[in-house]
């Protein structure tokens, strides 16, 4: 049975910011098709499948739960539960979201 698959703030501004550098600075409007293309792969894989992506790396995100799925040069952060999963964050892959969590 699938999970309820729920997008934070934090996470739906993430990925807002990314597809406006996308088409701001790069220019590239297919790009930005391409990255929502796999984020709502993602979505509909984790709603499946809500341990497919490994644990975070880092010791402390790990130990709160958090997994951490690569996604087209960025990182989506999510938890899991019996009921849902929550994406909790959209990075780029460059930014240190160890910090900002």
């Amino acid at each position: 049975m699938a999970l309820n698959v729920v997008i934070s703030e934090s996470a739906q501004a993430g990925l807002a910011e990314a597809c406006g550098y996308i088409a701001q600075v790069l220019k590239e409007p297919s790009a930005i098709v391409t990255l929502l293309d796999a984020f709502d792969e993602f979505v509909d894989a984790v709603s499946q499948l809500p341990d497919l992506y490994p644990l975070c790396n880092e010791q402390r995100l790990a130990g709160m739960g958090i997994r951490k799925a690569l996604i087209r040069g960025y990182v989506a952060l999510y938890v899991r539960n019996d009921k849902e999963v929550s994406v909790i964050a959209f990075f780029h892959q460059t930014q240190d979201y160890a910090k900002l969590i």
